[in-house]
This record gives C-alpha cells, structure tokens and sequence, in this order.
C-alpha cells in the first residue's frame, strides 16, 4: 500500500514579544558589524602589517598604469637636475643651435625608451618592494595619526629609481645626466591622498584592537539572534540576507568612494592612484565577496530546508536524484539510530554551528582564494546535507517505534 508523504509545514513556537524583539535586535546588530568585522580583519592583516602591505602592493611593480607613471616621474627628474639642453648648445657651433631642441627631444626619447624597459625589470620589482617598505610608515602615520605625514600625502620615494636609470643610460654611453645627484629626488609617486583617508584614523585603532574579537563576537550575536527567535528557520534566512546585503552595500560604497577618491588627483597620476588603490582594497573586497557568497548558500540552504510548496518540490527532486538517501537508510541497520534521532531533536543548532564555522574560517584565513571560498561553501553545504539526511533517518526511525 502506498502511502502519501504530507507536505511539510512548520510549527512556529510561541515565544513572549521581549524575546521576538531581542532576537531581531541581535540579528540587526550581528548584520550591522559583520562588514566592520571583514574590515577589522583586513586592517590589521594588510594595512598595519608591514610585510603584508608590501606583498599587496609588490605587484603593482607589473602594473602598466603604475609602471608608466614611474617611468615618466624618474625621467622628468633627470631632467629636471641636468640642463640637457644647455648641454648641448655648449657643444653645439653657433649656426648648428637651431637644432638644440631637436636633439634634447632625441635624448628624452632615448631616456624614456630606457625607463621603461628598467621597469620592466627584475631589479625594478626589487627597489619597488624597498621603497613601499619605507613607504608603509607613511601607511601607518596616516591610519592612526602616531606620526607626521608630509604634505598630507602618502608617496613612494622613487630617488634609487632615478639613480638606477642615471646608471643605465650612462652605461649606454649617454654621460649627459652625470651631474644628476645620488640622492636624486622630484621623481615621488603618489599613492594615496592623506587628506580623504585620515578621516578614518579614530576608527582604525579600535578596528586594529577588535580584529580578532569582532568576528566571534558578530557570529555570536547572530547565532544567539536565531537561537532565541520562535521560528529559527526563518531567522537564519533573515540574518543570511542581512549579512549578504551588508556585504553588497559595502562593496557598491567602495565603488562610490574609489571615484570620488580618484577625483582629486590630477588626470596624468589618476591612472595608477586607481591601480593603487584597487590593489591595496583588493583582498578587502574578496573578503567581502566571500562573506557575501557564504550568507547567501547559507540563505538558500535556510529556504530549501523550509516548508514552502517550492522548496518542499526541490527537496524531493534531491532525494529522488540520491536515491532517497533519506528516506531509504536504515538506520538501525547502521547503529546511527540514537545519533539520528540527536541529530533530529538538534537539527537548527547544528546547522547554525555549522554555517558559524564555515564563516570564522573564511573570516580569519588570511588570505582565502577563490578555491578556498569555494572548497569551505561546498564543505559547509555538504554538512548540512549530510545533517539532514542523518537527521530525517533518526526521525524515521522514531516514529516507526512509537
């Protein structure tokens, strides 16, 4: 005799109105300081880490907005310490002046093919690394405001660069920029405007001193927000989307303020400030990403788990394409009758244990790729999976001794 399986609904305990509003307060404040949480992290792991921020901004050495620029500093500086031009009329008969111009513009050309091949160059990666070293203490005067940063700027120091391109043309016979000094300057790099960013200097000390706190804490919060809701279910699928949609609105505010940001640079230097700046708030904007992918897996597992007529239809085209696993093991038969049914009576604090796991892991991973995200979602979908199977036999089983 076949038998026909009721659709699924939810039993909603009633909870007293304080605790209903608590919980939602919980999950409101656990949304609002997941992104402060991601940014905690990342101040700490990349801005105020010396050796990190040098690994963030080494590859800037191959970018072609950023070697450009540096190419085009390096050689007006040369010029700007030696009169080339002088030089030549020096050398020059009184009647051949004229073509004075011409041949400092044939010298400017020679200097600038030469720069750019040096930036493209194993030893220019080398003094790039070097001169954001000394850079980050300019990094760091400017988030927390312990030192003086000059001209309200943060800037590479591109003199070894100018010294080493002095070097190479010598090395190819062109001697006119000899008199430039060892100690060359004029050729800085602007990185970053001090003036916009050190509106966030009260903030960065606690963010540095929260970093690992803040993340158990939001998690906290959030798991005790649905634990404490009457239908905790459906409070997971709302903490989920407000933590997806924190996420989202950081990551288009980021959008916002990088062109606002970008504004006040001059057009010949925006180019590779806007380089610069995606590279630094790159591995900030991949963290909100992941968070963002993790909420919403955790968001759909939340509504494919409920009672609705569509998911209930989703769920049975699952168990149907896994043989019913479900419904079909024995549990009994694999001494997993007693887990079952503990499983069964626990199912929404495990999930939330679960999903809580997945994200602290991608939360303090220092630096999660795309394969890590990727790897740890289909972990924590595969548990829960796992769970409910688990969980669904241990019910099966207690009701065919009742």
């Amino acid at each position: 005799m076949t038998t026909t399986r009721p659709i699924e609904t939810a039993a909603t305990p009633t909870v007293p109105r304080w605790r209903r509003l608590l919980a939602a307060m919980l999950i409101v404040l656990g949304c609002v300081l997941a992104p402060l949480s991601v940014a905690a992290v990342w101040t700490r792991n990349t801005l105020l880490s010396t050796d990190q921020y040098v690994d963030t901004v080494a590859p800037l050495a191959e970018n072609a907005a950023i070697t450009d620029r540096v190419a085009t500093r390096a050689v007006d500086a040369l010029f700007a310490e030696v009169d080339i031009q002088g030089q030549v009329r020096d050398v020059l008969p009184d009647r051949a002046v004229v073509i004075a111009p011409a041949i400092t513009a044939a010298v400017e050309r020679l200097a600038s093919d030469a720069a750019h091949r040096f930036v493209q160059s194993d030893a220019f990666a080398t003094l790039w690394r070097e001169a954001n070293r000394l850079a980050h203490a300019q990094v760091r005067n400017l988030l927390t405001g312990e030192g003086r940063v000059v001209d309200g700027k943060v800037v590479v120091d591109l003199g070894p660069v100018v010294v080493a391109l002095r070097d190479r043309l010598e090395g190819l016979g062109l001697d006119v920029f000899s008199g430039a000094a060892d100690s060359a300057t004029g050729g800085d790099l602007v990185l970053f405007e001090s003036q916009t960013l050190k509106k966030v200097q009260s903030g960065v000390d606690l963010l540095q001193t929260l970093a690992v706190v803040l993340p158990i804490v939001t998690v906290l919060l959030l798991a005790a927000g649905v634990l404490l809701a009457g239908d905790r279910r459906r409070a997971l699928l709302r903490a989920a989307l407000g933590v997806a949609g924190a996420m989202a609105l950081v990551l288009i505010g980021s959008a916002v303020v990088r062109s606002i940001y970008l504004d006040a640079f001059r057009p010949e230097g925006r180019a590779a400030a806007g380089a610069a700046y995606d590279q630094v708030l790159g591995f900030l904007r991949l963290s909100l990403r992941t968070v963002f992918t993790l909420a919403l897996v955790v968001a759909i597992a939340a509504w494919a788990t409920g009672p609705g007529r569509l998911a209930t239809r989703v769920r049975a085209g699952g168990r149907r394409l896994v043989g019913r696993a479900g419904d079909r093991v024995g549990a009994d038969e694999v001494g997993l009758s007693g887990f079952g049914r503990a499983v069964a009576r626990h199912r929404t604090p495990l999930r939330v244990l679960v999903v809580a796991f997945g994200t602290v892991l991608l939360m303090v991973w220092n630096r999660p790729t795309s394969a890590t995200v990727l790897v740890v979602a289909l972990l924590v979908v595969v548990v829960l999976a796992v769970l409910e199977v688990v969980a669904r036999a241990g019910a099966s089983v207690a009701a065919s001794h009742e």
